[in-house]
């Protein structure tokens, strides 16, 4: 866009500027209508950008996070019923539970996902 065509663009008052959940037409000519030069308003585009992008990447971490966490609680209350199903004379769970439960708890998936989780997270 040329200078001449931008000294056009009649600039906006204050309480014209847009508002979250507004037109973005309104948002760009607010943009536009601040003579700002091309070059800045691209900067301001690529820096908004870059911060969406981050702020998903920050709600994905937490969301990890937090998965990791409900995981870990998980596999400690099994292994906690394994352990007592192991070590009390009486045995409540039956044969299938108890194999079943041996498999999740000895079972490299988990493990795999949280320790690559965990080197990414690391490096």
């Amino acid at each position: 866009m040329s200078d001449e065509r931008q000294a056009q663009i009649p600039p906006l008052a204050e309480e014209d500027a847009p508002v979250a959940g507004v037109d973005l037409g309104q948002a760009e000519a607010f943009s536009l209508g601040r003579g700002l030069p091309a070059r800045d308003l691209r900067r301001e585009a690529e820096e908004s950008d870059h911060e969406r992008n981050e702020k998903f990447k920050r709600h994905f971490d937490k969301i990890g996070i937090c998965a990791l966490y409900v995981l870990a609680g998980a596999m400690l209350l099994s292994g906690g019923a394994w352990f007592w199903h192991i070590v009390t004379p009486w045995h409540f769970l039956s044969v299938e539970q108890l194999a079943h439960l041996q498999n999740l708890l000895t079972g490299g998936v988990l493990v795999s996902v949280g320790t690559s989780y965990l080197k990414k997270r690391l490096t």
